[in-house]
């Protein structure tokens, strides 16, 4: 199991990935990445991006754990690469020069900062999980 530092203070993992949670979604720029696009508004969408995400995805994935009882988000890593792949898919589709693509340079910018100030430490005599970076 790991163990996390979020402004000093000692907390699972999963709990700090919940708070960071909260700020992200809270962000001005996080409304367009709410919830699926639709096809509706974006017919071609699931033709161009393959590997769709949202918040409302990420947020399903912290609050569900799997049948094994284990979290989904197993690293500070494995949640900011949800969140910037979101942000990419975002500007691959709109492309430069528009508020979609303005808003996932912000939010990925905030992800980065503040999934950066999570300090991460494995919990004595738990087996190693995660990767490099935690």
């Amino acid at each position: 199991k790991l163990a996390c530092k979020l402004g000093g203070k000692p907390l699972p993992l999963l709990a700090c990935l919940h708070i960071v949670y909260a700020e992200i979604a809270a962000h001005a720029d996080a409304w367009p990445f709410k919830k699926a696009v639709s096809t509706d508004i974006a017919p071609d969408y699931y033709d161009v991006i393959k590997d769709p995400i949202d918040l409302a995805m990420i947020e399903r994935r912290l609050n569900n754990a799997p049948s094994d009882r284990t979290e989904y988000y197993v690293s500070v890593d494995m949640f900011l690469a949800e969140l910037v792949r979101m942000c990419e898919n975002c500007r691959v589709y709109n492309g430069e020069n528009n508020e979609y693509y303005d808003c996932a340079v912000r939010l990925e910018a905030f992800a980065r900062e503040r999934c950066g100030q999570i300090a991460v430490d494995r919990i004595p005599g738990s087996p190693r999980s995660g990767g490099a970076g935690q």
